[in-house]
C-alpha cells in the first residue's frame, strides 16, 4: 500500500537532507495541519486569522513589506489560494530567501475543477454551509505563470503529493522544462490536458533520488 505523504513530509525532507535552520510558513490558519509537525530550529509563522495562533497576525503582504527583517532557508506559501495572491507571496518570498534555499507552495496540483472555484463561490457555497469540499483555488495558475515566465533559472516542479507541492530552488535539481503553450490566459482545459508539461511533476520516491536521500 501507498505510503501517504504529507506536505510536512517533503518539507522536513528538504530540512534534513540541507542542514536548514530557518522556516517562514505563510498562511497556517490550523498549526497542528503542519506547522507544528515542521522540525527546524528557527519557525515562523503568520497568518491573517486571528484564531492561528500565528506569531504575525496580518496579511502576507503586510508581513513581507513592513513586519519581517530576517531571510530563510525554507519558505512554504499556503495562504490565500488565488493566483493573484500566490503570485505575490513568491515573489516577497524570494527576496527574503537565503541562497540555495527553497519555497514549497501548496496546493499546485488540483486534480477537478470543482476544487479551483473562486473563493467567493467557496465562502458562500461551502464553507458557511458547513461543508468542506478540498479548495485548491488558483494556485496553479499562478505557480505555472512565474515559472515559465520568470522563475527561469530556477529549478521549478512539482512533488506529486498531498495536493501538489510546489518546489523552487536555485539548486540543480532539474532543469526546467519549455512550453509552447500560450498562458497568458491559461484555462482548466489547457491545464488538465497538459499537466505533466505544465508542472514538471515527479513522484515522491522520485523527489528523493533527485536530492540524493539515503532511504
Amino acid at each position: 500500500m501507498h505510503k501517504r505523504i504529507f506536505r510536512s513530509d517533503v518539507i522536513n525532507t528538504i530540512i534534513a537532507k540541507y542542514d536548514l535552520v530557518s522556516y517562514l510558513e505563510v498562511g497556517i490558519l490550523n498549526p497542528s495541519s503542519n506547522f507544528i509537525r515542521i522540525k527546524c530550529k528557527d519557525k515562523t509563522s503568520v497568518d491573517i486569522n486571528i484564531h492561528s495562533n500565528a506569531q504575525y497576525i496580518c496579511s502576507s503582504d503586510v508581513f513581507f513589506h513592513e513586519k519581517n527583517n530576517k531571510t530563510y532557508d525554507i519558505i512554504f506559501i499556503d495562504g490565500m489560494h488565488t493566483e493573484e495572491q500566490v503570485t505575490k507571496d513568491i515573489i516577497n518570498s524570494l527576496k527574503c530567501l537565503n541562497d540555495n534555499g527553497f519555497i514549497i507552495v501548496h496546493d499546485c496540483k488540483p486534480e477537478e475543477e470543482k476544487d479551483t472555484i473562486s473563493w467567493e463561490d467557496y465562502s458562500t457555497f461551502y464553507k458557511k454551509r458547513g461543508l468542506s469540499p478540498k479548495w485548491n483555488g488558483t494556485v496553479y495558475k499562478g505557480f505555472i505563470k512565474l515559472k515559465f515566465n520568470y522563475l527561469i533559472d530556477y529549478s521549478c516542479f512539482v512533488v506529486n503529493e498531498d495536493n501538489g507541492c510546489g518546489i523552487i530552488t536555485k539548486r540543480n535539481l532539474l532543469q526546467n522544462y519549455k512550453t509552447k503553450l500560450y498562458l497568458n490566459d491559461l484555462d482548466w482545459n489547457t491545464y488538465i490536458n497538459n499537466t505533466k508539461e505544465l508542472l514538471q511533476y515527479i513522484e515522491y520516491n522520485e523527489f528523493l533520488k533527485i536530492i540524493q536521500w539515503e532511504i
